[in-house]
């Protein structure tokens, strides 16, 4: 309850991340999958389907959960956690452009 969690990752160099005890326990006060999440706003969910580290399922949880009715969820089949390949910054990319041309058209 006062230590640290290890939690085993191929993503670290040491093979596991290390969480405070007190960093899990402020994280129990911002579960939001429990009810409507008050946003809205254009939202973009882009999420791998093979992330191990969180399951895809959990951005069709986000998006369910959200007010916002323009909401997309784009899940990559090959992409994992990180979504590091060139496809996958190629689609962040435009991704990103897209809702700046959005969000331009609906100020202007």
């Amino acid at each position: 309850m006062k230590g640290v969690w290890s939690m085993p990752s191929k993503y670290s160099e040491e093979g596991v991340y290390r969480i405070q005890y007190s960093v899990i326990k402020e994280a129990e006060h911002h579960c939001l999958l429990h009810s409507p999440i008050p946003v809205n706003c254009p939202i973009r969910l882009l999420h791998g389907m093979k992330d191990d580290i969180v399951p895809w399922h959990t951005s069709m949880q986000v998006a369910a959960r959200v007010v916002s009715t323009d909401v997309d969820v784009i899940l990559r089949k090959n992409s994992d956690h990180r979504m590091k390949e060139k496809a996958d910054i190629q689609l962040l990319v435009y991704t990103i452009d897209d809702l700046i041309d959005k969000l331009s058209t609906v100020v202007n």
